[in-house]
């Protein structure tokens, strides 16, 4: 994947460019997409309300992707965030729903049970887990997984990596950024797994904070 290169936004069908710039302020441009970042409050009693308050702050009546950050798998397995959720786009919010992640079990965990759109995973040389099981699951789970990245040394990783859809990245990082060759990704993955083993199992359908 270049960094501009067009990619398949998971089971939605549609394309979104390899590169989404994050503006600050909570906006993140992906090519004509504006993508809003807010953190765990959303999901409370009252999430309706701080969206559109967030909106109104933006200028749009309806974002493409709400983007959840700060959030734990165990605070949504409770029914009403996870309708929260759903609620944002069956009232004309939002067309599409991504979470972030801090890490590959509560990836593993969102990708396959929160009805979410994208999963946003860290990916770097130092913590390539997500790649021992989360990029299978979200493969047939169809969901999108995006890349946040902060180096240039992480973009032109995430960048190269088939399995994620694209990458989150401020402005000043992404300037002649680029990917690296699929061999050199390999060799790290290589090196990667020979001193790091899988993530633990998760226990059924339990969220990581119960254990394994």
């Amino acid at each position: 994947m270049s960094v501009t290169q067009m990619r398949t936004f998971g089971r939605t069908g549609e394309s979104v460019p390899g590169m989404w710039i994050d503006e600050g302020n909570g906006v993140v441009r992906a090519g004509d997409w504006l993508v809003l970042s807010i953190g765990p409050e959303v999901l409370d009693r009252r999430g309706e309300v701080l969206l559109k308050e967030k909106l109104d702050e933006v200028g749009i009546a309806r974002a493409d992707v709400v983007r959840v950050q700060d959030v734990l798998a165990g605070e949504l397995k409770a029914g009403w965030p996870l309708h929260r959720l759903q609620r944002f786009r069956d009232t004309g919010l939002c067309r599409y729903v991504m979470i972030d992640t801090h890490d590959a079990r509560e990836a593993e965990w969102i990708a396959s049970n929160a009805p979410v759109h994208a999963v946003g995973v860290q990916y770097s040389t130092t913590d390539m887990a997500v790649r021992y099981r989360v990029f299978d699951i979200a493969r047939i789970a169809g969901v999108a997984l995006v890349g946040c990245a902060m180096t240039r040394e992480d973009i032109a990783l995430q960048s190269a990596t088939p399995d994620l859809t694209c990458v989150i990245a401020p402005q000043n990082v992404i300037a002649d950024c680029v990917p690296l060759d699929g061999a050199d990704v390999e060799r790290l993955w290589d090196a990667y797994r020979l001193n790091t083993p899988a993530p633990l199992p998760l226990r059924g359908a339990h969220p990581p904070e119960f254990g394994a």
